[in-house]
């Protein structure tokens, strides 16, 4: 059995949107990857199945792409260049008020978090990003310092290095009595590793519901936050 370079991993609840897999065809990717697509399971045990058949096929790399996300063609390659241990794309939250879903850490036994909204309007506005469009973009050109170090991250659109999870104990992935979510359980034994968190600002990602929400969704909330703040 020849190894792999990488593995795309996708759990599903069995269907996908025409959305998502546009935006998956679309993708650009290196050779040598394989997709694997696990469905009809609790999202933490199916993660947790491609990341063992990604290593038992020698990968170097796992690329979680949520089917209810849609992405930029550029993202995977975006994302690799980097070459940290563990870098995402960017998104929000489906409901108001759209918050990213990338945090710094408040209180870590708590497993209490912020998420860097101030981050993302700063970013927004150094590069003019423009509202306008598709939720799925590449908003700036590819720089270094568009990396923010980040305690935790949703992984919904997220690369990890095979070498993470080697050094992990299993499960990598599973539900918090305390956090909650599989993603946020995994960052927190990334860190206690000493594993360091990025997400790259400029790689947008859209996260659907009946329609497609993003960077326009999050910034009218933030813009009507300050109309109040400046009526008052």
């Amino acid at each position: 059995m020849s190894p792999v370079r990488g593995v795309i991993g996708v759990p599903t609840v069995g269907w996908v949107q025409t959305p998502f897999m546009t935006s998956m065809v679309r993708m650009q990717a290196p050779r040598d990857v394989e997709f694997y697509a696990m469905s009809n399971v609790l999202t933490s045990v199916a993660r947790n199945q491609i990341v063992e058949s990604a290593i038992e096929k020698g990968a170097k790399w796992v690329f979680f792409a949520d089917s209810d996300q849609t992405f930029h063609p550029d993202t995977l390659i975006r994302l690799l260049n980097h070459d940290v241990d563990i870098v995402g794309g960017l998104y929000f939250q489906r409901v108001a008020p759209f918050d990213p879903i990338a945090y710094d850490v408040i209180d870590d036994g708590a497993e209490q978090y912020r998420p860097i909204s101030q981050e993302v309007i700063d970013f927004m506005r150094r590069y003019s990003v423009s509202l306008t469009g598709k939720a799925a973009k590449v908003v700036a050109p590819f720089q270094r310092d568009h990396l923010r170090k980040v305690g935790g991250i949703g992984t919904g659109c997220l690369l990890i290095k095979a070498s993470v999870f080697k050094a992990m104990l299993k499960p990598w992935f599973q539900y918090s009595s305390i956090g909650g979510s599989e993603d946020l359980y995994f960052c927190r034994q990334a860190r206690r590793l000493g594993y360091d968190i990025y997400v790259d600002l400029g790689v947008q990602c859209g996260h659907m519901t009946t329609a497609e929400l993003g960077l326009t969704q999050f910034c009218t909330v933030q813009r009507m936050k300050e109309d109040e703040s400046g009526a008052e």
